[in-house]
């Protein structure tokens, strides 16, 4: 069993009311991530919101 696991966390914005360009700058991270040899990247909870929060 492996005792370690490479974790990225990744503190970016969303774009604003735009979900399919905070998508696109998700996999851009996930990417860097990859390339940094993370083996698991971490994001905020509502990082890809589908909807403002206000207007729910």
């Amino acid at each position: 069993m492996r005792e370690k696991v490479k974790v990225a966390v990744a503190q970016i914005s969303p774009v604003f009311m735009d979900k399919e360009a905070t998508v696109d700058k998700t996999c851009k991270a996930i990417e860097e991530a990859d390339r940094g040899g993370a083996e698991l990247v971490v994001f905020s909870e509502t990082h890809i919101p589908g909807y403002p929060y206000w207007r729910g």
